[in-house]
């Protein structure tokens, strides 16, 4: 992944991603693209957004649901993403 950092906010963008899997035999090329891609914005969104935050007084999880969970939407995903598949037998 290529990511750039703004100077002054801090905000994260990534600007290119590229993912070489081995996936075994892939049967439908198109439909395995498109679950690689999937993954890939799930671990942008991962990295990028998630936040477990912790009650410090007690340790306890305060983040228990999806309300305030930010999903990658369509502008947090770099327009050049890339899969290669790698052959198997």
């Amino acid at each position: 992944a290529e990511v750039a950092v703004h100077a002054y906010t801090g905000e994260v963008r990534v600007r290119r991603m590229l993912g070489v899997m081995a996936m075994g035999r892939i049967l439908n090329e198109k439909t395995a693209r498109s679950q690689a891609l999937g993954g890939m914005i799930w671990g942008l969104g991962a990295a990028l957004t998630e936040e477990m935050a912790r009650d410090p007084r007690t340790g306890h999880v305060v983040t228990r649901d999806l309300a305030n969970y930010h999903v990658p939407a369509h502008a947090d995903v770099p327009g050049d993403m890339q899969v290669v598949f790698l052959e198997e037998r």
